[in-house]
């Protein structure tokens, strides 16, 4: 299916915070054998769909400007691909970074969404501080430019383009609940929404201008209970926290074997670990 990929094999094309790259192997380990359409309510960065291609999938997340550039690359790579090149001559200095920057929110106040503004954020993603996307209250971008100045071949997005167009069958931005509304018994749904927090001083939801509240953590553990009770399968990644498991009492835990050194406000380090939260 990649050969016109150059043998390159689809995988996430920029950073995102909370990506699951590293974490592929054993959610590849832990993934369902058999299921019918795939749902990812909080696709992010992509990379469980892009790394485990699987079939017949429902893609979506809250962040438009992301499911925008998603559409884009199925639609018409060409396109974007053809504004990357020219974005891609900017001078790497603060201030090349922050025009494009400038443009990018000029586009979104606008709502001028077409080829230029997804390939906008691409560079954006590849150029800012250490893969951020960021919203302030007016809904403007604003991260700073990183130190990292690459953005992804031309073959690394074909790779993406060909198997949205071959595996996916929509892709939405809408609330997660709404997003799952048509799941079938027989599917599969795996939820990586932002990670219940240890403490306060970890809690980092601002993707889009609004956040990710307790109380969105408890509409998401209520809405496994009810694809369990819909015979759906299901797979959370989260925080091995308290929360955690007090929220998804019953189901299985799954410990992994990767931990966090998260800076706390203190001169000590915070370490953390994940788990993988299943019905089957």
């Amino acid at each position: 299916m990649f050969d016109d990929c150059g043998g390159v094999q689809p995988k996430s094309f920029f950073r995102w915070v909370g990506g699951k790259a590293r974490l592929i192997d054993p959610i590849r380990f832990y993934f369902p054998k058999s299921f019918n359409s795939y749902w990812e309510p909080f696709l992010g960065g992509g990379a469980v769909f892009f790394n485990l291609a699987p079939e017949k999938a429902h893609l979506n997340d809250v962040n438009p400007v992301l499911i925008n550039c998603y559409r884009w690359l199925k639609e018409d790579l060409d396109l974007v691909w053809h504004c990357l090149e020219s974005f891609s001559l900017t001078p790497d200095t603060k201030e090349g970074y922050n025009e494009n920057r400038d443009l990018f929110n000029s586009l979104k106040k606008r709502e001028d969404f077409g080829p230029e503004f997804a390939a906008l954020f691409i560079w954006l993603m590849s150029n800012g501080f250490n893969g951020l996307y960021r919203e302030n209250s007016n809904g403007e971008f604003n991260v700073p430019k990183g130190s990292r100045n690459q953005c992804p071949t031309l073959e690394e997005l074909k790779a993406c383009s060909e198997l949205l167009k071959s595996n996916c069958e929509s892709l939405e931005y809408e609330d997660f609940e709404e997003f799952l509304k048509p799941v079938q018994p027989g599917d599969f749904v795996y939820l990586d929404p932002p990670y219940i927090p240890y403490s306060s001083s970890r809690n980092f939801t601002n993707y889009v201008s609004g956040g990710f509240s307790e109380e969105d953590h408890v509409r998401v553990a209520d809405l496994c209970k009810q694809l369990h009770l819909k015979h759906v399968k299901f797979m959370v990644s989260n925080s091995d926290s308290p929360m955690a498991h007090e929220l998804y009492s019953g189901f299985n835990f799954r410990k992994l074997n990767i931990s966090h050194c998260i800076q706390t406000s203190s001169v000590e380090s915070l370490h953390t670990s994940e788990c993988l939260i299943t019905n089957y």
